[in-house]
């Protein structure tokens, strides 16, 4: 049976369902070692699928009163103690840091196994330039990387250089929630999925971004739908995701002060959802904004589009896959222009996905296809 460590986020929903459905179904054993602690979440699947957890912990020396020391200090150390845990046949970085990468190429080297590293999005994408560029001399040591976009794997190439390049694959994670949105479509759709959170059936509901996070930017398209006139306003209902990403308290208030002033309804969601609740948000939504600074490839905007939907983000995120899909998405170069895509959505100028569209997007997603792509990264 293979073995394989994971740096990740043992707390993570992606990493848990990285675990249960692409290597427990493979038949390997996993050891997850996480960088800054574990809450204990997923406790009882991880023990399901022959998954362990080593939460760390360890006395570091006087000398860790050094910063640089003090890193390499407590890599050692918990290299010397994963060490014990073998042995691996690979190590695979999820959400990557320097801490990361370097203690995943020790094992790695020690282990004489491949070291794979995974690129989640605002670890590439927002990470000051210095820490960018400490990465390189782990990434350059890496058998595979993998980004979730496109354009990412140019932004690696403008970083690293063309040898980094080469070995970074496009590889997404699939999607746990579809099948569940298959259940709320076929069990009563988008009325039922409304009547499920309390607004009537015959409301248009708009979603704006999927977490409490200022990066979403929801103050801006609240000021900005506040354009479209009160007797249209007064048939919507505005829904705002606030489940998790609590990182700016006064943006949050500022964003809950807004939608009071809408002339319709505003629902503030916040507490933890799980795959069905969510297929329930993501059918009962009408049409959704997707308003976030940066971001790779979203699942909540994946999943929209597949329960039906109308979808369009800001012009400034890249999402090259959707052309090659052949989805039709909307996109939007200022906020002052969601108001018209918005009366867009509910004139019957702009339709949601097809059958045969939202088809090819379940299986572009799909976990069951993706996990043999997930599952060649070890063989490098």
């Amino acid at each position: 049976m293979s073995r394989i460590l994971l740096i990740a986020d043992p707390d993570s929903l992606w990493v848990k369902r990285y675990v249960e459905n692409v290597l427990h179904p493979a038949g390997w054993e996993t050891v997850i070692y996480p960088i800054y602690g574990w809450k204990g979440t997923y406790r009882e699947e991880y023990a399901r699928m022959a998954a362990a957890v080593d939460a760390g912990g360890r006395t570091l020396p006087v000398l860790g009163r050094i910063p640089r020391v003090r890193m390499w200090a407590g890599i050692l150390a918990n290299a010397a103690a994963l060490g014990k845990l073998g042995p691996f046949d690979a190590v695979h970085c999820h959400y990557l840091s320097v801490v990361d990468l370097a203690l995943g190429s020790v094992m790695a080297r020690r282990q004489g196994c491949p070291l794979a590293a995974t690129f989640w999005g605002s670890d590439l994408l927002r990470a000051a330039p210095a820490t960018l560029s400490r990465m390189g001399r782990y990434l350059r040591r890496c058998a595979a990387i993998t980004v979730f976009n496109p354009e990412h794997v140019e932004r690696i190439r403008s970083l690293y250089g063309e040898s980094v390049a080469q070995k970074t694959t496009v590889l997404d994670f699939g999607e746990g929630v579809f099948p569940h949105i298959d259940r709320v479509l076929a069990e009563g759709g988008n009325a039922a999925a409304k009547l499920h959170f309390g607004i009537l059936p015959e409301r248009l509901t708009v979603a704006i971004g999927s977490s409490a996070s200022r990066a979403q930017q929801q103050p801006e398209a609240l000021r900005a739908l506040m354009q479209l006139d009160k007797a249209f306003l007064q048939r919507v209902t505005v829904i705002l995701q606030h489940t998790y990403a609590h990182d700016d308290p006064a943006a949050e208030a500022e964003v809950r002060a807004l939608g009071e002033r809408l002339p319709g309804q505003c629902i503030v969601l916040t507490d933890f959802m799980n795959d069905e609740e969510s297929a329930y948000l993501r059918c009962a939504v009408d049409v959704y904004l997707h308003t976030i600074r940066t971001d790779a490839f979203s699942s909540s905007m994946k999943e929209y589009l597949y329960a039906g939907a109308r979808v369009a983000y800001g012009d400034w995120l890249r999402y090259p896959t959707l052309g090659e899909w052949q989805l039709p998405v909307r996109s939007f170069a200022a906020f002052d222009q969601l108001p018209q895509l918005v009366k867009d959505a509910f004139d019957g100028s702009w339709q949601p996905l097809d059958e045969a569209q939202r088809q090819r997007l379940g299986s572009h997603c799909k976990w069951q296809s993706l996990a043999v792509q997930w599952l060649e990264l070890y063989e490098r």
